[in-house]
Formats: structure tokens, sequence, C-alpha cells
């Protein structure tokens, strides 16, 4: 299931939202990489059966600063309100004025919820800094029927456990970012995949900067995201002790193997500038020119955006004359647009990758 399109602030909803063969309830999806806020019953309505779940979280004060910093052409509904630039300033600031934002609107508990309430729930300037993480996770019912939202102002303490424990009971794992590779061990042990399945190159990392926030402004982000921090600690928790089940040692053994198989595909297939990058430029990383008709090179370089086009486009061809796009989704220069006028470059680029020979471009 890749190609949804959901309202950003809330779980994926049948009436509201769209997504590629969604006119075509009879046929169930094997696997789902999409961007979505969780819905049980609508996912477990459009997979196959016995469809296992998992995802991944990081430290919370880390994700907002690189959020903030990645995102910052998304923000401009939030970081126009402190005055330091204007809305025709919303790529390529500089680093330091992007820490400058950050310590303002983290001064203290008070002024970030003011900012906050002057973004709209459905911008992603609200949906990026206020807990960012639990957001994805979808809402919870509690035995009272009363329905919890991630943005919330005040959540319980005893709601969020309950919530983080129905997670706890859908999802096969909830993997932690600083420990990738042991994640990734541990799919492997649970899933019986292969250390090639999982063999990865690190991508979209940003250039060291130096700068950090204040621990006044990490308090108060404490505050406000507080969720986001419980969240995080309770599948921490959750992750150590699976380790703990599978044992240590084993895990960091496949967990190396990881790490040696990716180190051998990315010393084939990619050019030297971006290996030897000490991470003080952020660098895209480029084929060797001997490599371009290897297809493992070609999927292993291909990521994000790109790769979720080549899927979409395939899903599209796959579903043939069944397949009708949502008419709210289709306007001049949309996604659907794009999609027919890239329609021959994108099913090349799936051949290629599938194996079906090419030359990757």
């Amino acid at each position: 299931m890749n190609g949804a399109m959901a309202n950003l602030q809330k779980p994926i909803s049948f009436d509201r939202d769209c997504w590629i063969g969604k006119n075509v309830p009879e046929e169930k999806f094997q696997i789902s990489t999409q961007h979505l806020k969780y819905n049980k019953e609508l996912i477990d309505s459009v997979m196959k059966p016995n469809t296992r779940f998992f995802s991944i979280i990081r430290d919370p004060t880390t994700n907002f600063v690189s959020s903030y910093r990645y995102y910052q052409y998304l923000l401009g509904r939030l970081w126009e309100q402190f005055g330091f630039r204007g809305l025709d300033q919303t790529k390529k600031a500089p680093t330091d004025l992007l820490y400058k934002e950050m310590e303002h609107f983290l001064e203290d508990e008070k002024r970030a919820w003011r900012y906050l309430r002057k973004v709209p729930e459905s911008s992603f300037a609200r949906i990026g800094t206020l807990r960012p993480q639990l957001v994805f996770f979808g809402s919870y019912t509690d035995e009272n029927g009363k329905e919890w939202m991630s943005y919330d102002q005040v959540i319980p303490e005893d709601v969020l456990q309950a919530w983080f424990k129905k997670l706890d009971d859908d999802f096969e794992f909830i993997l932690i970012m600083e420990y990738y590779d042991l994640g990734l061990a541990l799919l492997v042990t649970e899933f019986c995949w292969s250390i090639e399945d999982v063999a990865y190159l690190k991508v979209n990392a940003q250039a060291h900067s130096g700068l950090e926030l204040s621990k006044k402004a990490v308090r108060t982000l404490e505050k406000i995201n507080y969720p986001d921090y419980a969240l995080y600690r309770y599948f921490n928790n959750t992750f150590w002790q699976k380790v703990e089940e599978v044992g240590l040692a084993k895990v960091e053994a496949i967990a190396d193997l990881i790490g040696e198989k990716s180190g051998e595909i990315a010393e084939r297939c990619i050019q030297d500038d971006y290996l030897n990058n000490d991470g003080t430029q952020k660098l895209k990383p480029r084929l060797k020119e001997d490599v371009y008709e290897d297809a493992e090179c070609g999927r292993f370089i291909m990521h994000g955006p790109t790769m979720t086009k080549v899927t979409q486009r395939y899903m599209i061809d796959y579903f043939g004359d069944r397949y009708q796009p949502c008419p709210k989704y289709t306007s001049s220069n949309s996604w659907a647009e794009n999609m027919e006028n890239n329609k021959k470059s994108w099913q090349f680029k799936y051949k290629f990758l599938s194996g079906g020979g090419g030359r990757f471009t």
C-alpha cells in the first residue's frame, strides 16, 4: 500500500482519504510503507491476512532538531511569528539562525504554546513540532469512549500508558533509531530475512553543525512534547527486552554482519567522496561509473520520493483499467498528472530495479 494521500493530523480514514486501489476493495496489499497516521481497522481491512507491523522512533530531542532543520520550508506558519525572517526566506536559512529560532520558541512553555495555538492543527508547522512521533500512531479511545489525539495539550499518564500498551499489542516491533543495526538484526531473526535484505546506505544525514539546544530549551521541549518522550521511554524498554530474549551476543553478531554487507555494497557501488565524508558536509550519494547497469547498486541508492513514485506507477499499471484516481486529488500539475507525464520513466526504473535490464537513470 503506497500512494495513500491522508489528512495530516488525523488517523487515515475510509471516507476522507485516498490510496491507489481504494476502488478495488477485493485486492489486498502485501506491504505498506506510506507515511500514514495509524488506523488499525482500516489497515487490517486493506492488507492481506496475518500482516505483521513494525515501526521506528528516535530520541525526541534530536528528532525535533532534525525535523526543524530539514523541514524548515514547511514550518513557516510557526517561525514567521518569531520575526527573524520572512516567508520569502523559507529555504537554506543559516544553521545558526535555525538554532536561534528554536531557542526563541522554547524560551518557556507558555511562549511555545502561544505560538503553537496560532498554527492550524492540519499545518505541518504544528505536526512537525508538536508530538511529531505520537501523531503517526493515530489516536486512542479510552474505556469511557473518549478519543485522545496526540495534540491534546494534557494527556493523563494512565491514558498514555494504555495507548502504548495497545500499540505494543498491535506492533511486532517498535525499533529505536539510535540502535538501528540492532533493530535490523531483530527483524532478521523474527522474519527470517537474509542479511542482504536489510543492507542499507545512510542518506539524508545532516551535516554536523557543532551546535545543540541549550538545557533550558530541552526542558521546555520535554514539557510540551512529554507524550513523545514517554513513548520513547516505553518502547526503548520493550526494544531491549526483545534484544535480551533473542540474546545480546546473537543480535550484535547479526548487526555486525549487516554493517559488513552494507559496507561491501557501498564500496562497490558508491563514489568515494560520499563514503569518505566526515559528516561536516551534506553530500548526495552517486554511483560509480562502472555500476550503472548493476540493479543491486541501483536499489541500494534509490530511496524516498523517487522509489515511492516508481512503486506507485507499478501499482497503477497493476490495477490497469480497474484503477480510478480520487477526483478531489486530481488537478492541474497534480500528483496524477505527474504519474502520467513521467509514465515511461517510472516504468523503466521499475524494470531496471527488478533486474529486467537497462541502465540506472
